[in-house]
């Protein structure tokens, strides 16, 4: 283990689901969920969380392992490409479909090609909640709109994400082509 990393905790849960607790030098612990069928692979490497800044400025951490690679080389792998074993070289990409880097469940882990992940982003329409078009603001509520463009249909405010997602869902319907 490196110097001044903590052990990781893992914890098995009764509904399937395990738990990865990566603790940083700061004492701020992070936890990871993923399917407890992967814990013997989860528990081959040590795990730290990785901090990456997106196009938009947007910041994003996600748990990383050093993979060794050949003589004297590593490699760095995030969780969710280690659990689908992924090759570092191949073209394709992980989406977190509920918009959690920490989410390692094999159901929300999207798998796609770099031309498909591109045209499954809306940068226009961040989506905070892991919901497309909906973002929860400071106040608790979330506001649905179809994008931040000048004109862009603006559905509203409202108190719960199920209703956010039902205002979205049924002003889609209507205004379908």
């Amino acid at each position: 283990m490196p110097r001044g990393h903590r052990p990781n905790e893992y914890l098995v849960l009764d509904d399937g689901i395990a738990t990865l607790t990566i603790t940083r030098q700061n004492g701020q612990p992070y936890v990871v969920t993923f399917d407890a069928i992967d814990i013997d692979l989860v528990k081959q490497y040590t795990w730290h969380i990785k901090w990456v800044r997106d196009s938009t400025g947007k910041l994003y951490h996600y748990a990383q392992t050093n993979v060794p690679d050949g003589v004297r080389k590593q490699r760095k792998v995030t969780l969710a490409a280690h659990l689908l074993n992924l090759d570092h070289t191949s073209d394709l990409v992980t989406h977190y479909r509920n918009g959690d880097t920490l989410d390692c469940r094999r159901s929300n882990i999207l798998i796609t090609d770099r031309a498909g992940a591109l045209a499954d982003v809306d940068w226009k329409a961040p989506a905070t909640t892991g919901e497309r078009y909906i973002d929860r603001r400071p106040n608790g509520r979330y506001h649905v709109q179809l994008s931040r463009a000048y004109g862009a249909p603006y559905i509203g405010m409202y108190d719960t994400l199920l209703e956010a997602v039902q205002a979205r869902d049924q002003w889609l319907a209507d205004h379908a082509a």
